[in-house]
């Protein structure tokens, strides 16, 4: 008899699923495409089918025992349901308030709400900004590849470093360490082309790909004097790192909720780092590597073209007939 599909369950699909490179790096490209071409919830609402999609997907080729439900059409409080786990999928830029409902007949009662599903909190960017990298003899600020500048141009300032680095447990091991010395700025894509770290890193792309992230050093003028960190192991702190947090449902009890026009069951945003705390203590987090985004496409996914493409199937179908 198999073990019951639970949250621990589900984290475990999440972490096998952003391992492999066909599965992170569309959903990494996804989170800029739709932010830089469509509003806020309607960029929302997207990253989330496209989630859920992804997630049908990966269980249809990698793990085909498992059932992927959706609410029937006006349900309220999940958005999915794994073997019947029901979640509900929330998405952000940074981390915010969120909505534990959207239904307005659900009033809190003495300004508290429970909540029967758990939340699947996706997060795309590190807080802060800044994280600190840390040796035995070094502390230095770093920032990641995908948050250094806006999306039309990444370059390497002066002296600034660029550390290619793969996440083992809490720690980082630094694969590479880079200097520009010769320009005043120099486009990542020159400076790092991503045929170069394809082919470096094949193998830790095809069987770990959501191990990989690249930060910059932040430029001072004592970066200068500091050694090359190829092949050290280094802390780098950020209060959070983006990814998959699952808040499970027996932690959203009694919870202190806000209101507004939209929703009296907003999850205040501290309560939702307190829940985003315990799920990384109880090892229901997901982390999803960001420096893709500085070498995939501006455009969003062609939604029209895979409908196309099926229609197409389709009329050969029929005129074979």
């Amino acid at each position: 008899m198999e073990d019951e599909f639970n949250e621990v369950s589900l984290t475990v699909a999440f972490q096998n699923m952003l391992s492999k490179p066909d599965y992170i790096f569309p959903f990494v490209s996804a989170q800029r495409q739709f932010r830089d071409h469509y509003y806020g919830l309607t960029s929302a609402a997207l990253l989330e089918y496209f989630f859920i999609d992804m997630l049908s997907n990966y269980f249809t080729h990698y793990d085909g025992f498992r059932n992927v439900d959706l609410p029937p059409h006006g349900a309220k409080g999940w958005d999915y349901a794994v073997d019947g786990l029901r979640v509900s999928h929330k998405v952000g830029e940074d981390i915010s308030e969120i909505s534990g409902l959207w239904d307005a007949t659900k009033k809190p009662i003495n300004g508290m709400m429970s909540f029967d599903d758990s939340i699947v909190y996706s997060v795309s960017q590190y807080k802060n900004k800044l994280g600190l990298l840390t040796t035995k003899n070094l502390e230095a600020q770093v920032v990641s590849l995908a948050q250094c500048q806006n999306y039309s141009k990444y370059t390497v300032k002066f002296q600034q470093r660029l550390l290619i680095t793969r996440r083992e447990n809490k720690k980082w091991l630094v694969l590479e360490d880079r200097i520009n010395l010769t320009d005043p700025e120099i486009e990542v894509s020159d400076f790092l082309p991503f045929k170069e770290i394809q082919r470096n890193y094949q193998e830790l792309i095809i069987n770990k790909a959501n191990d990989l992230e690249i930060f910059l050093l932040k430029p001072t003028i004592a970066n200068s004097k500091i050694p090359n960190l190829a092949g050290e192991e280094v802390e780098i702190d950020f209060k959070f790192l983006p990814g998959l947090y699952l808040l499970k449902e027996d932690s959203l009890k009694d919870i202190v909720v806000t209101g507004n026009n939209r929703s009296e069951s907003l999850i205040p945003r501290e309560t939702v780092k307190e829940k985003m705390n315990l799920a990384v203590q109880n090892d229901l987090f997901t982390f999803m590597p960001t420096w893709f985004t500085a070498y995939s496409a501006s455009r969003p996914p062609n939604l029209y073209l895979a409908q196309k493409q099926e229609y197409e199937k389709f009329f050969e179908t029929v005129q074979r007939k």
